[in-house]
């Protein structure tokens, strides 16, 4: 690979104790049974559900995610940038983020996005106060499609309650008015911000966790268009609960509005899923994260690809370790373009990722 591709930035001698970002008393929004009856999409319309905030004293929001799958690629045309936004009861914007056409599955199944965390209860009111004025607020998708290229969403026929609407901020919303269904949307939601807690690359290892690296840090790079990939093999079919990565921001992340992504692929470079994450969870300290996987599962032979997407003004440094096991982690150019393995200059090193096995 061309050395102008990575950026060595720094050596780290040691395994450094770190910050990580872990949600507290988590619980996951729904109002669909889990199963789609039908799909649809649609040309300038999005969707909403409306949830109501359990009665924590401070509800934070921090993903969102809905079933469904994108479509249309075999003909050459891609939709716009999607949007997804957290709306008050009368549609007025807490937060909102946007996605793009790729970051959707191409078969249908659980597409997560996580969210700047947002307190979702009304501010005039104390913390104290809440548990007596609960919080509505609606999660909103938007995808311009059509019958070339789009997004599909699944519908839950005839759900014991109906919270879905449709419609876009300039003709108004309206209940959907083509049957008794809700989409399937979801949302999590915590008890409190996020809390930090302490780990150390010792505290990763074990039964439970599948590792490649030898646990101390040589160094990082910043990959710009080239996503740094770390392949694994299980014997029989388990399940995933997260994925760390050990890694620090540089240049203005502060206010900087960046994701990276992540792609859990198969033996055949199929994606199975993909997952946006701010660059926010990191820090400029050096640090292992978690991202969540929720019952993924895997069997045999796969690749987690993590695209950060550098530029100069902010970067995410990947940390690498110096051993010998190098041979299962490349760096990787896909999407659009068919997947393409790389070696990485770095000789003797593993790019410092691990998973925790759900048991």
């Amino acid at each position: 690979m061309n050395a102008s591709r990575l950026v060595f930035l720094a050596t780290i001698a040691c395994t450094i104790l770190a910050f990580l970002w872990t949600p507290a008393n988590a619980i996951e929004l729904r109002y669909d049974s889990g199963n789609a009856d039908d799909y649809t999409f649609q040309l300038t319309d999005g969707y909403l559900v409306r949830f109501t905030a359990p009665e924590f004293v401070d509800p934070f929001i921090n993903s969102v995610s809905f079933f469904g799958a994108r479509f249309g690629e075999a003909n050459g045309a891609k939709p716009q940038t999607g949007y997804i936004a957290v709306l008050d009861a009368d549609y007025n914007k807490i937060v909102s983020r946007e996605f793009n056409y790729s970051d959707v599955s191409k078969v249908p199944s659980w597409n997560h996005f996580s969210i700047e965390p947002v307190v979702v209860r009304d501010t005039k009111y104390g913390a104290a106060d809440y548990v007596e004025k609960p919080f509505t607020f609606w999660v909103y998708f938007l995808m311009p499609s059509n019958a070339d290229a789009g997004v599909m969403i699944g519908k839950d026929i005839e759900p014991a309650n109906l919270r879905s609407r449709i419609g876009n901020h300039a003709a108004g919303f309206k209940t959907v008015s083509d049957g008794k269904y809700n989409w399937m949307i979801r949302c999590e939601v915590t008890d409190g911000p996020p809390s930090k807690s302490s780990f150390t690359s010792d505290d990763l290892k074990g039964a439970k966790f599948i590792v490649k690296d030898g646990g101390v840090n040589a160094g990082f790079l910043s990959l710009y268009k080239y996503g740094a990939t770390i392949s694994f093999e299980t014997p029989t079919p388990m399940t995933i609960d997260k994925l760390y990565i050990y890694g620090k921001l540089s240049g203005n992340w502060f206010d900087a509005d960046r994701e990276f992504t992540m792609y859990l692929l198969d033996s055949d470079l199929r994606i199975q899923m993909t997952h946006n994450i701010p660059y926010g969870v990191f820090s400029s300290q050096p640090l292992w994260t978690a991202i969540d996987l929720p019952d993924t599962k895997v069997n045999g032979k796969f690749h987690l690809v993590v695209e950060p997407f550098c530029r100069d003004a902010v970067k995410l440094e990947l940390g690498y370790d110096g051993s010998p096991n190098k041979a299962s982690s490349y760096t990787i150019m896909g999407q659009p373009t068919p997947w393409i393995f790389d070696d990485v200059d770095q000789k003797n090193m593993n790019w410092m990722m691990r998973l925790e096995i759900k048991q």
